[in-house]
């Protein structure tokens, strides 16, 4: 697997977009007779140095077939006095994702990348988080982007409860192209927010989303606890490509095992595509995917929506990773087009088993057991999207060329949003592997049910 993530809407950032223009005027001609030219003693002169170009270090990108052969973006960062910032993470979202940090003071290139338009996300401790745009890259031309960063004027600290006055895991807080969320103890903290008053959103699941305001001046700011109020309603969700075929049947019909557990967790499941809060896009086809659903996902995450992207390995059933990628560029994500199996299950070798989990996203219902995937693919994770369950030691891969990873899952914060990428289907499907339990579905594996719910509960 490979890790990466990216991207947002909307800061303006005080960018320069740099361009070299190189040649020499020429120098008229003066017709008529020719005149004597003076002789002078020979004046020392100073050879004029020829211009370098600034270093570079090679970011991290996702290699689709078609960028092999495109263009380079190279993205420099700069402190508010000129000079280069090292330590920023800089994330590519668009045609081709990526990222990386810089360091030594040197710019970062980006390739090779398709053309088009990008967003550039830039963080670091202590600044700003700038957000880029609309930045146009030409595969025939050179391309570079000057982020002027600014000063940080302090960080938000807080505390999330609910109605009794117990601390709550996993809550998105959010203000602007900056997110964190809360950790087992209901505390967060929220950095690179710019000086003066910010609205902060704060949403989770089963909650009725709410804000609060933070004015900072040069310093940590520490808010007043936050209370969340229960939902009156409970929380819905649906298939986008619910009629989609799958397998010999369709999303909806495979998918009934998920269903009902979520049933069954007090969830409602809306049939039709409609209005969920929560919207599954799993193992898309090419057909199934427009521009048009592209950008209306986006802005439904952006605006405080949950969407869970779900893979599955290459060439298995009709998914097409190239059309979940396309829902997964806003965020930075990639869904690699490999197959990850475990060679250490002498037994049942497809499957991959993930004990243990990242506890930057806290798990409201303990996973105590792991859990078990049958194969899958692995994600590209760019920051400040977060892997948080991996395929161990034993996982292998084919049909790629990264070479960390395996992460078989993330999650990146959006807006007021969130995305979740998994990156197998068929753990969540009815018994047609060597599922057990829940309906006959591999939801009975481990504590792949449980799993589920942290996801959906987040």
């Amino acid at each position: 697997m490979s890790r990466w993530s990216f991207t947002s809407l909307g800061v303006g950032a005080a960018i320069a977009l740099t361009s070299t223009l190189a040649g020499c005027p020429s120098n008229p001609t003066t017709s008529g007779s020719p005149t004597p030219t003076p002789t002078a003693s020979p004046t020392p002169t100073t050879p004029t140095p020829t211009p370098t170009a600034a270093p570079t270090s090679t970011a991290q990108v996702f290699k689709s077939g078609t960028a092999i052969v495109n263009g380079t973006l190279t993205v420099a960062v700069k402190k508010p006095d000129g000079t280069p910032l090292d330590g920023a993470t800089v994330t590519l979202a668009g045609p081709t994702a990526g990222w990386g940090t810089t360091a030594g003071g040197t710019s970062l290139a980006f390739n090779p990348i398709e053309g088009g338009t990008y967003s550039i996300l830039v963080s670091a401790p202590g600044y700003v988080t700038q957000a880029v745009n609309t930045v146009t890259v030409d595969p025939k031309a050179t391309n570079t982007q000057t982020v002027t960063m600014s000063a940080q004027a302090g960080r938000a600290l807080g505390r999330v409860l609910d109605g009794n006055g117990n601390p709550v895991a996993g809550v998105r807080v959010t203000s602007g192209n900056c997110g964190t969320t809360t950790d087992s103890t209901g505390h967060y903290t929220l950095s690179g927010l710019p000086s003066g008053a910010s609205t902060v959103a704060i949403a989770r699941t089963s909650f009725v989303p709410t804000t609060t305001s933070v004015t900072l001046s040069g310093s940590d700011a520490t808010l007043a606890d936050v209370r969340l109020t229960s939902a009156s309603a409970s929380p819905s969700f649906e298939f986008e490509n619910v009629g989609q075929s799958y397998g010999g049947t369709t999303v909806g019909t495979a998918f009934q095992p998920l269903i009902s557990a979520l049933q069954a967790a007090g969830f409602t499941y809306q049939a039709t595509p409609s209005t969920a809060s929560i919207r599954i896009v799993a193992s898309p086809t090419s057909a199934s995917v427009s521009d048009a659903q592209v950008e209306a996902l986006r802005q439904f995450v952006w605006n405080g929506g949950k969407l869970i992207l779900i893979g599955e390995w290459g060439g298995s059933f009709d998914y097409t990773p190239e059309a979940l990628n396309r829902l997964a560029r806003p965020y930075g994500l990639a869904f690699n087009p490999d197959l990850v199996r475990s060679p250490g299950n002498a037994v049942h070798p497809e499957w991959l088993s993930i004990p243990s989990f990242n506890p930057v996203f806290p798990q409201p219902t303990p996973v105590a057991n792991g859990i078990e995937l049958f194969a899958g693919c692995s994600l590209f994770v760019p920051p400040p999207a977060v892997g948080f369950a991996f395929a161990g030691s034993d996982g292998y891969r084919i049909q790629t060329d990264f070479t960390t990873g395996p992460c078989l899952a993330a999650v990146r914060v959006y807006g007021q949003g969130m995305v979740i990428g998994l990156g197998d289907s068929s753990a969540w499907t009815a018994g047609n592997i060597t599922g057990k339990g829940l309906g006959n579905g591999n939801l009975g594996e481990a504590d792949n049910q449980k799993f589920m719910l942290d996801l959906f509960s987040w």
